[in-house]
């Protein structure tokens, strides 16, 4: 079964599938539909979580212990799958075997890169379709956002005039991140049920919407390492985008790592497949001359520690630790301590 995105929330007032297939290259709808999705099996009682990481190709019976069902505290299990590329044939064939077996006791998040023809016609794929929903997300292109952003304000209670929905696309820039944020703060200042006017986008939202994780990145990635700090105070201000911010880094230096690894005309051929586009590829290269290859894999360490922050399996202040990264990535020497973490 495939529904539109737009469809989701009331798909998920009504029933829960087993299976869930989120697809695209639109990382903010991704976040929002996993997280509906997320909420929702919360509420029917699936409290036991667990994340299948597939660049970090989990084992057997790491695979086999999230499709085991609840846990000591829970008889129900979320399963999150996470592919950052199309999965590979050991991938396929595990996943076409887990949708043979009964369950009853388990909700399964899948989240895919864009799908192509081959793959839709893959039996993986539609037995996929056949178990669950499929949910592909697009772009919002300029002329919607304004709509976009009424219709997201509605499902929060609030009435987002036209012309206030206008300035807020302007704003924005067409960062549905950044309108996320925007739509955040201004529900905090509000009340159910408020119209919600230009002057108060202008007040809230004119200096905020603009900055969102990745923009703050490319900044790093510049080398603009004074304007860092302000910028990051700011997108930490408008909502609490940690986890984005984590695994954003930890894709950005594992990019890194492999485009050190090759020649300069090796990393002309290799920019569209990795979907580095001509506007962020001078950044990339800027990057690339700043540090020695050793480097990246160091700060991809330091940006999965971001992310233990964030669950809580290491202490620490997050927003300091991201932010000696991105200064580090920016070219400021800073001393970071290495710090193991045990598996």
């Amino acid at each position: 079964m495939q529904l539109k995105f737009d469809d989701l929330t009331q798909h998920l007032r009504q029933t829960l599938k087993p299976w869930y297939v989120l697809s695209g290259d639109e990382p903010m709808q991704l976040l929002d539909a996993r997280d509906q999705i997320v909420a929702a099996a919360r509420a029917r009682g699936f409290l036991a979580h667990h994340r299948l990481d597939m660049t970090s190709s989990p084992g057997d019976s790491e695979w086999h212990q999230a499709f085991a069902g609840g846990g000591l505290f829970a008889d129900k299990a979320l399963v999150e799958i996470r592919c950052e590329k199309s999965p590979d044939k050991a991938t396929q064939t595990r996943i076409a075997e887990t949708l043979d077996k009964e369950l009853s006791d388990t909700c399964v998040v899948l989240t895919l890169p864009r799908i192509d023809k081959t793959t839709e016609k893959a039996d993986w794929f539609r037995k996929c379709l056949a178990t669950g929903v499929w949910i592909p997300v697009w772009p919002v292109e300029g002329a919607e956002l304004p709509a976009w952003l009424q219709r997201r304000a509605r499902e929060r209670d609030r009435n987002l005039s036209r012309d206030a929905a206008a300035r807020m696309a302007e704003l924005v820039e067409g960062n549905l991140l950044a309108a996320r944020q925007a739509l955040a703060l201004l529900c905090f200042v509000t009340s159910k049920g408020d119209t919600i006017g230009v002057d108060t986008v202008e007040a809230y939202c004119a200096d905020n919407a603009r900055f969102s994780p990745w923009q703050v990145i490319d900044l790093a990635l510049a080398g603009e390492a004074r304007r860092l700090p302000p910028l990051l105070r700011r997108v930490a201000a408008v909502d609490d985008p940690k986890m984005l911010m984590a695994r954003s880094l930890q894709n950005l230096f594992e990019q890194l790592d492999d485009l050190s690894q090759m020649s300069a005309a090796q990393r002309r051929s290799n920019y569209p497949r990795m979907r580095i586009w001509s506007k962020r590829q001078a950044l990339f290269e800027a990057a690339l001359k700043r540090h020695p290859a050793s480097v990246w894999n160091r700060l991809w360490v330091r940006a999965l520690h971001l992310e233990y922050m964030v669950t809580g399996r290491l202490a620490g202040n997050f927003w300091d630790a991201c932010l000696d990264v991105l200064l580090v990535l920016a070219g400021v020497r800073l001393r970071l301590p290495y710090r193991e973490i045990s598996s």
